[in-house]
């Protein structure tokens, strides 16, 4: 509409009006992507995606559902064994979803 401005997001590019990810990074974010998904999730309607910055072992990881969409890579590809990692996964996956 004329004399509205669009949003813009914390880079200053212009976002349009649909929903678009936003990223957490955990570096730039303070090394706290689970708390910024939760304040993102209770200020919006964003889907929420995060990845890194947490493993199996966190209890936030395993206890919130502020997040559509989790990424694990390295905490089972780096981890001594493997198979337990991914099973250890699976288990708080199937918890989520009771």
């Amino acid at each position: 509409m004329r004399g509205e401005q669009e949003p813009v997001d914390r880079t200053g590019s212009r976002r349009t009006a649909r929903r678009e990810p936003i990223p957490i990074d955990p570096e730039a974010d303070g090394n706290r992507p689970l708390a910024l998904a939760s304040m993102i999730r209770a200020c919006s309607q964003l889907p929420v995606a995060i990845s890194g910055g947490f493993s199996a072992a966190d209890d936030a990881f395993a206890g919130s559902g502020d997040r559509d969409i989790v990424i694990v890579g390295r905490s089972v590809a780096d981890s001594a064994t493997s198979s337990d990692m991914a099973h250890r996964l699976s288990t708080i996956v199937s918890k989520i979803n009771r």
